[in-house]
Order: C-alpha cells, then structure tokens, then sequence
C-alpha cells in the first residue's frame, strides 16, 4: 500500500526566512551590547597583559635584590665564608634557589674581591598567553667589589687651653681611639692597601718637631722653636716648599714671671714632643698614645692647623716622608720615624687608588697668633753675658764715652698698684773682661718680655729702651678685630678642595663663629658636624663609616 506525505512548498520556505533575515536587520535592540563585549574583551587583554607585566616586575626585583645582597655579603673582604656557600646561602632563604644560576664567580686578589651572581626564570603568563607569549623571561646580574684603597687621612685637633674644659679632651680621646679602629683595616702587608693617619694638634700654632722640620728650610735665627709662621699668600697653596726658606716663630713668652726663668708652658710654641706632628702611621697602638698624651694649653689657629694638615698630604711633603722612612726614632736604634710601606707618600692627586681624607676639629674661634718684632728676633741685643761670673749687664745711655753699666739682681719684683719695689741691680764703670753679647733670641728664651723690659732697662733709668722692648712682641692675627685667621682658613680649605681632598670639620661645643667657619670649609653639609659632649663619638662614628663607603665606590 502506498503512503501519501503531504510537504510544504519550497518556495514558501525560503520566503519565510528570508522575511526574518529582514526583520533582524532592521531591528537594532541590542547592538550596543554587542559593541561592549568586544570592548570587555580588548579591556581583559590589556588589564592581563599589565597584570603579567607587573607580576614579571616583582620577580625581577625580587631576584635584583637577592642577588645584590647576596654578592655585597660574598665580597665582603671581611667574609670568612666561601663566598659561593654565600650567595647559595641567601638564595635558599628567600626560597629562590631553583633560580640562581651556577657556577657563582668569585674573583679576587689579596687587596680585592669580586663576585658576580646571576638568576633567571622563564615566567608563565596568564594573559599574554592569548596572543601566542606563553612565558616572559626575567634575567638579573649582580656584581659586587670590593677594594681596599690607599687612603691618607690628616686628623687635626684643637688642643687649646679650652679644650681642658667640661671633659671636652678626655670625649676627644675616646672618640679618635674609636675612629682609629674603624678606618685602620690593615697593618700587615702592604698589599691590602694602607690606611695611614697624620695627627696635627694645634694651639696657637702648630708645633711641627725638629724630627720634620729639619729637612725643610726654616730661618736660622735659632733651632728651639719648630713652629712656622705663614704669611697669608702661603695659605692659597696646599702644599709647603722644603727648600725656600720659611719663617720660624721666635722662642719667646710674653708677659712676666718676676726675672725667673721662663716657665714651661708658656712658651708662645712650646717645645714638648707630646704635641709635635705624628706623621704617617697605620700603628694604632702608637697613634692612640699620641691622642692619649694631648693637653690643653694655649690660644686657638685654626687655620695653621688646616695649613699643616693639608701639607701633610700634598706631595710636596713626599721627599719629607722618605727619609723619615730611612730615619730612627729619637732615642731608638731600629725603630723607624715612619713605616718603609708609606715610602713614595703622599702619592699624586690624580691616583686612582688614593683617597686624600682631613679631619678638622676645634672647640673655638681664631683667636691670636704672636711673635717678636724681627729688630728682637734676628738682631744683637744690648745686653751682655759674663759666664765666669754670671753676671748680665747692660751699658746705658748712648754716649760711646758713657761707661755706666747697669748689672741687675735677680729680685723677687713686686708689683703693686701698678708701681715695683726698688731692684737690687747696681750701676758699675767697667764690665767684665770676659762679657759676650748677647743676640736677643739669646736673652728671651731665659726671660719673658716684660721682664726683660723692666729689670735691663726699666730699672737702669732708661724708659726709651724700657718702651721699645715693651714692645717687642708683634701680633700676627687678632682675628676678632682684624678676621685674618679666618680668611687663612677660608684660602686653605678653598685650595685643598680643588684637589680631590675630602675635608670633614667638628664644632665640638664651639660658639656660632667656629660653627660658621667650620661648616664653611667642610666639603658640604654632609661633612660638618656640631657636636656637644660624648656625641663627639658620633661624629667620628659617621665619619669613619663615610671614609669606609667612599673607599668601596672608589
């Protein structure tokens, strides 16, 4: 039996969908929706793409760091650890090890170390991975060195009388004791590189010694005196010239000790090695006793102490320092005045390997600075010895004919109310056979100034000569009323940052001037410091820890 199926037309068919497709097209419900799921997407892509940025960023310094500390740790010279175990070390603690790359190259010599650490990883994306970058790689590099430099370091200290005040010297020596340990990284051999210290204490002046002094060129009016005296121009200069002849203070002390001999402190440049210039040494024991053996005692240059310091490290003073090399110490037959590996010291501003460091402290002002009138610091005086009879007398008055002589005691003179008892000198007319004249350097370094004013001619009845010797002394810088030592000091800090030298100053307890003088010649802000009491320790604290950085980045 055959079945019949009915079907529908195809041409009703097509008409039908074709009249939908119509309909849909002009219908535009729905076209803005369209529209934003293209834009979510393209939103989703960057948004992932600067997710993985990020995330690939944060690994890379996460491994940057590790990496730098790592080999900071490793070449250190200090490390006592094998410097691969090191970095191996800190990679396994930050949970990186599977990163680090190996071998870790550690290189080095007997003055330098360096490491080198390098890490990577392939990071999987989340995002990029849509446009074909499945991974992003993140490679660091971390190399680290360290170099044990030559460094040459000038500490000039006050040790003026105020420095005896409020603990100030006792805090001083604490803190230079400290400072010594901290930048000394090597007395032993020579090619760990050295660190010597100049110690330059001043007063009044600077007290250079005659173990120094004597391969320069000093006036020869006398050899007691080691201190100089510098003339303005002499301070645009860093350095000091050791065949031009220089001008040596008079040794001299002003004012009176009743015609007694010239006490020992008061000497305008007191002859005490305790306070002579210790040149050159990486010897802590033997600079700590130095700092240790200071007093106080005395006005306050600032500037000649700045002058001596940077002298200490220009190579003018180099053909000083090799033969103080070849040199005993005073009262020692092996002992050298300064250690054989400093020969060839100081070495040119242009070495790479140096660091050229002055430390400038004071607890004051410039003050004043003396000598004697170059008529009482060269000449004949007119005063006569007799050494059978030790006797002094002078001739008075001006007559050739004239034969008085005076002869004074040695009186305990009083003085009261401004008037003096009678002297029990005595007036004569003839002088013994064997008198020798005396030069006047001869005469003041028995009697202070004033004494000799008054008991040779004051007391003689000759009140022109009484005012002239008076008058012998001579000032040099009255620096309140004339600002010259502070313009000294201004010209020798210009000059010596001009060559690569780093200056760092303390105001220990100082008033406002010193701290303006002071912060003037640090090479910058970072370099000064005012300090009061024990933070003195924290100056030199800061100041070693500086020297030790700049010594790495050099």
């Amino acid at each position: 039996m055959w079945k019949i199926i009915a079907k529908t037309k195809p041409d009703a068919e097509l008409n039908f969908f074709s009249a939908a497709v119509k309909q849909f097209a002009k219908d535009e419900d729905g076209a803005l929706t369209i529209f934003g799921l293209y834009m979510l997407i393209v939103m989703i892509m960057v948004g992932g793409i600067a997710t993985d940025i990020m995330r690939h960023d944060a690994i890379q310094s996460q491994l940057q760091g590790t990496a730098d500390r790592a080999a900071l740790a490793a070449a250190d010279l200090d490390q006592t650890l094998d410097g691969k175990a090191v970095v191996a070390d800190y990679f396994a603690k930050a949970n990186l090890t599977e990163f680090l790359k190996t071998p870790v190259v550690v290189q080095g010599g007997l003055n330098w170390r360096e490491v080198t650490v390098e890490a990577n990883v392939n990071m999987q994306t989340y995002f990029m991975g849509w446009s074909g970058v499945k991974t992003l790689p993140v490679q660091v590099k971390s190399i680290a060195t360290e170099r044990v430099t030559d460094i040459e370091i000038s500490l000039v200290v006050d040790v003026s009388g105020s420095m005896n005040n409020n603990n100030r010297l006792t805090n001083l020596k604490t803190a230079a004791n400290s400072f010594f340990d901290s930048v000394i990284k090597n007395t032993v051999d020579p090619n760990l590189g050295m660190t010597s210290v100049s110690i330059i204490p001043y007063n009044q002046g600077v007290n250079v010694g005659p173990t120094i002094l004597k391969h320069y060129t000093p006036s020869t009016a006398h050899d007691e005196s080691q201190c100089i005296r510098f003339t303005s121009n002499q301070f645009n200069s860093r350095g000091l010239s050791t065949t031009n002849t220089i001008n040596r203070l008079a040794h001299f002390a002003w004012g009176s000790n009743n015609f007694n001999p010239i006490p020992f402190g008061w000497w305008e440049c007191v002859p005490d090695p305790k306070i002579h210039i210790m040149p050159f040494s990486m010897d802590k024991a033997k600079l700590k006793a130095k700092i240790n053996g200071l007093y106080g005692n005395g006005n306050t240059a600032v500037d000649v102490g700045m002058k001596w310091g940077s002298i200490m490290l220009d190579p003018s003073v180099r053909p000083v320092i090799d033969k103080l090399v070849t040199e005993n110490v005073p009262g020692s037959t092996t002992e050298k005045v300064v250690n054989s590996h400093f020969s060839g010291r100081p070495v040119s501003y242009t070495n790479q390997e140096n660091m050229k460091v002055i430390v400038l402290m004071t607890d004051g002002v410039n003050t004043r600075q003396y000598d004697l009138k170059n008529t009482y610091k060269f000449n004949n005086s007119p005063i006569y010895y007799s050494p059978s009879y030790d006797e002094y007398m002078v001739r008075i008055g001006s007559n050739p004919s004239n034969k008085r002589w005076y002869y004074p005691n040695e009186p305990e003179t009083v003085y009261w109310n401004g008037s003096r008892e009678p002297d029990n000198g005595e007036f004569r007319n003839f002088k013994r056979s064997d008198a020798i004249r005396l030069k006047y350097h001869d005469v003041y370094k028995l009697y202070a100034i004033d004494d000799v004013a008054h008991h040779f001619f004051l007391d003689a009845g000759d009140t022109n000569l009484y005012d002239k010797h008076k008058n012998a002394r001579t000032t040099i810088t009255d620096n309140e009323n004339d600002g010259k030592a502070d313009a000294n000091l201004n010209r020798i800090c210009n000059a010596v940052k001009l060559k690569n030298t780093v200056i760092f100053t303390i105001a220990f307890e100082a008033p406002t001037d010193a701290e303006k003088e002071m912060r003037k010649c640090a090479s910058s802000d970072g370099h000064y410091f005012d300090v009061d009491g024990t933070d003195i320790n924290t100056a030199f604290r800061s100041i070693a820890s500086q020297i030790n950085q700049l010594r790495l980045s050099q």
